[in-house]
């Protein structure tokens, strides 16, 4: 089989390794709950309310992101981002004042988010239709990679200071935003060609009434695939009466397939329409939780986890190559940061709350059956969406 990495761009790999390390940022979010606890002494709820701030500043990120990368140039936005990113990470540990803590999450959670879109636009300047998806997977699989690092070396700087983990991320961010200026300063922003498709592609994206519908589509399989991240363990723990160190390990499995699977699956299924492959991904990503109430156990629960992250890696990057093929290209920030937003941020954001209410009011039965029931309706969404834009493939 041939390399499915062979035929992508330099530039590509330049944009993975700095979502390499904008992701790596995660080190930082996960022990900053202990931070603002232990370190600056504020109770759980108060920190709990400063964390939501990151999620509300990510939803507002991810369209501003767009809609300045298509107005100002996403080399801009990107190299912005990463450098206030930087900068805000290293004069964290400086503060004490809650409100000036609430500031600097919020702003924080906008700047990483603005990135995205950004990220998204300069992949497609680059890319061909034919290496398009391939280079998507290649970003997602560094964020994947950037997620699992992160932690990891956030718990040994942890270990001696907290502020190493500032210290750290906002030294890399801020080199990323250099590294960026120097590569891609006298390369042309010029927009690349829009594909021709049957859709009204010069609307603005909440002028389209067709992404305003496929928009609902993003959203249930991020809600469904997020609930990964707070529902899930906690089901593990309660239900199937699995040890943190072993859904640590369940969890961790879910990045590990994705760094050694990710390209591989994309390659193969790049030749299908890139909406219905994503659709069959999102059923997938809901048969690993449906199946989860009618059998329990550690061997049980992997198999689960596999079918979760077979359906993220089919169906994540074809949704970013089937968005940027009907999206013009003097709006495609928009686009995109529409797509982000409702794809990752909005759903990081509602999962805890509304999978919990969900999970505690009606039980766990009811909430897996659910998303079940949510999986068909991905599927038959998807295949009525790509008969409309039948000449997308």
């Amino acid at each position: 089989m041939k390399n499915p990495y062979s035929n992508i761009p330099s530039t590509i790999w330049l944009l993975a390794t700095v979502t390499l390390i904008s992701r790596s940022g995660s080190m930082v979010l996960v022990f900053l709950p202990l931070y603002l606890t232990q370190k600056l002494h504020f109770n759980l709820m108060l920190a709990g309310q400063m964390l939501a701030c990151y999620g509300l500043g990510e939803i507002a990120g991810s369209y501003l992101g767009g809609t300045l990368s298509d107005r100002f140039g996403y080399l801009r936005i990107q190299s912005i981002g990463l450098l206030l990113t930087g900068i805000f990470y290293l004069a964290f540990e400086l503060l004490q004042i809650k409100i000036e803590i609430i500031t600097i999450i919020f702003l924080v959670g906008l700047l990483t988010a603005s990135i995205r879109p950004a990220t998204g636009s300069n992949i497609a300047k680059h890319t061909t239709p034919d290496n398009r998806a391939q280079s998507y997977a290649l970003n997602y699989q560094a964020l994947n990679l950037g997620s699992a690092l992160g932690p990891a070396i956030g718990g040994v700087l942890a270990s001696f200071n907290y502020a190493w983990l500032f210290r750290i991320d906002g030294t890399a961010n801020i080199l990323a935003a250099i590294a960026l200026l120097i590569f891609f300063y006298k390369r042309n922003e010029a927009p690349s060609p829009t594909l021709k498709v049957d859709l009204n592609h010069n609307l603005l994206p909440w002028q389209n009434k067709s992404f305003l519908i496929l928009l609902v589509l993003v959203l249930l399989i991020g809600l469904c695939f997020f609930l990964f991240s707070n529902v899930y363990p906690f089901f593990l723990k309660e239900k199937y009466l699995i040890s943190e160190s072993k859904i640590g390990l369940i969890l961790g499995i879910n990045g590990l397939l994705v760094i050694l699977f990710q390209m591989q699956i994309t390659a193969f299924l790049k030749r299908f329409n890139s909406l219905r492959v994503a659709g069959i991904g999102g059923i997938i990503i809901a048969l690993g939780y449906f199946i989860l109430p009618f059998y329990s156990g550690f061997n049980y629960a992997v198999i689960s986890i596999i079918l979760i992250s077979l359906g993220e890696m089919i169906s994540m990057p074809f949704l970013f190559d089937y968005v940027v093929k009907i999206a013009p290209a003097e709006s495609r920030g928009k686009y995109l940061g529409l797509l982000s937003c409702t794809l990752v941020s909005i759903p990081l954001t509602l999962t805890p709350t509304l999978g919990m209410f969900i999970y505690h009011k009606f039980g766990s039965t009811f909430l897996w059956c659910g998303i079940g029931v949510i999986g068909l309706v991905i599927l038959i969404m998807s295949e009525l969406i790509s008969k409309k834009s039948h000449n997308l493939i």
